[in-house]
């Protein structure tokens, strides 16, 4: 059997996905069982694995539901599960806009002795910084995703980095009886090879301190053959210490962070995923009533694209003449009226969105014109050489004019979908197509009425595969 499975399994089984059962190794049937010894190692750490992923998730939703913010979310198999308000899992969401907030290592105020930086590991203070990224409510479902697996990916990494570790601590109970500067080298060539996989570490501080730990353990067994035989045993305690303290540093804390970011990045995602069916639904009520509206707004939008497609290929341009034609083309009034909404006040924007942009969510009771101040920041970012942000900026400003069209949010919801939107995405595709064909040919209201027909097939069927499925059950949860 796959020991990796067994670990997947158990963070299933630990996030509700399955019976919370976890398989008991076999004892040792005799000492010195090597490949035994093995599983018996991994297999506890997948226990504990699977224990703090459990603590983790009894943890979340104690906070969630004495707080006042148990919620009711949706998963990937479009079932009811548990989850949190967006505030606490750090989203700000408007209409299709989201705004989510990420940690990020701060490498530079975790700089120092390894030592102070292990201390800090130690009591779950990493000092980080918060940043925060807009989405489209569907894309931001998608990131969510990106990210689980990305954990899941590093935890099945971090199980492949631990084995060395795992078979050097083999070895180890194998030397109890036989001391020699021989066994000890077959434990530091293992040490070595074990190095270079270090580098791939995602967090910066963990290698430091993983690293001279690696050193200090292997110094320790080198020792071993520097000493007679009859004075090997303190030493060799020494260097089963330090090992130990290497596997508990690369081991022990990454994953006990990994189950309760794995668990909060699940809660959001499922929380993200309701809302984004909501929003969905009001799309396709929208589609099924009046598609010619719909039709005059994709046309008069035609500009807007024209405009961001000649800024998307220019700025690919090393010719300074081309920047700075663009410049001047961005800069012209008849241009940025383009993208100004005139029922929507300017008025206070800036400062509205940067309280925002810092996670702030403010309700002043005014509507900004947040379309013109996406074209201002990418503007300004071009300006003043940012190409990078003004490339990023220049994409969202796409997004603002393409959120609420039928084709933009076919393409997104194509994108990795969920199982079971597979038969509503195949219907909207059969409605989208049909509305472009009669887009095309005429204005008539009268001639969307077959396109309008499929968009309230589409409704239906949503409707239909996100309704109540099961008892959501109160699991008590007293830690």
């Amino acid at each position: 059997m796959d020991n990796r499975k067994t670990l997947f399994s158990q963070t299933n089984q630990a996030n509700g996905n399955a019976p919370a059962s976890v398989p008991t190794a076999k004892p040792l049937t005799r000492q010195g069982d090597h490949e035994q010894l093995l599983r018996r190692m991994r297999q506890g750490r997948y226990n504990d694995f699977a224990n703090e992923a459990a603590k983790a998730k009894l943890s979340r939703q104690r906070a969630s539901r004495v707080g006042g913010y148990y919620s009711v979310g949706r998963d990937e198999m479009g079932l009811r599960v548990e989850t949190a308000g967006l505030k606490m899992l750090r989203v700000d969401l408007e209409g299709w806009r989201v705004r989510m907030s990420f940690r990020r290592e701060d490498a530079e105020k975790n700089d120092g002795h390894w030592k102070d930086v292990e201390q800090i590991l130690r009591t779950g203070r990493l000092k980080t910084s918060q940043v925060w990224a807009d989405f489209h409510i569907i894309s931001a479902v998608r990131a969510c995703k990106h990210i689980r697996k990305n954990y899941e990916a590093e935890l099945m990494n971090l199980d492949s980095i631990l084995r060395p570790l795992e078979e050097a601590n083999a070895r180890l109970v194998e030397l109890k009886g036989e001391r020699t500067e021989a066994r000890a080298h077959s434990v530091i060539s293992l040490l070595e090879s074990f190095r270079e996989t270090l580098s791939r570490k995602e967090v910066a501080a963990l290698n430091k301190i993983a690293g001279a730990r690696l050193d200090k353990t292997i110094g320790s067994f080198q020792k071993i053959g520097l000493l007679p035989e009859n004075k090997r045993a303190f030493q060799f305690g020494t260097a089963c210490s330090d090992l130990t303290a290497l596997r508990n540093t690369l081991g022990v804390w990454r994953q006990k962070q990994l189950a309760g970011l794995m668990d909060f990045n699940r809660w959001r995602e499922n929380a993200l995923r309701m809302k984004r069916d909501d929003w969905l639904l009001k799309q396709l009520v929208s589609f099924s009533e009046d598609l010619a509206c719909v039709s005059r707004y994709i046309k008069d939008d035609a500009k807007k694209s024209e405009i961001i497609a000649r800024a998307e290929s220019d700025i690919r341009s090393r010719k300074k003449d081309v920047r700075a034609e663009l410049l001047k083309f961005l800069k012209d009034g008849k241009t940025r009226q383009e993208f100004r909404v005139k029922v929507r006040t300017l008025d206070g924007i800036q400062e509205y969105e940067k309280k925002r942009r810092h996670g702030i969510h403010v309700n002043d009771g005014k509507k900004y014109d947040r379309l013109y101040y996406q074209y201002y920041e990418f503007y300004d970012c071009l300006k003043n050489g940012q190409t990078a942000q003004a490339k990023r900026e220049l994409e969202f400003l796409d997004v603002f004019v393409k959120a609420r069209k039928p084709r933009f949010i076919l393409d997104e919801l194509k994108k990795e979908p969920d199982p079971y939107l597979a038969p509503v995405i195949a219907a909207i595709e059969k409605a989208v197509d049909a509305f472009e064909t009669a887009a095309a040919s005429s204005a008539n209201p009268r001639d969307f009425k077959n396109a309008q027909a499929l968009f309230a097939e589409a409704r239906d069927l949503l409707v239909s595969k996100t309704a109540v499925q099961q008892e959501l059950p109160f699991p008590k949860t007293t830690l």
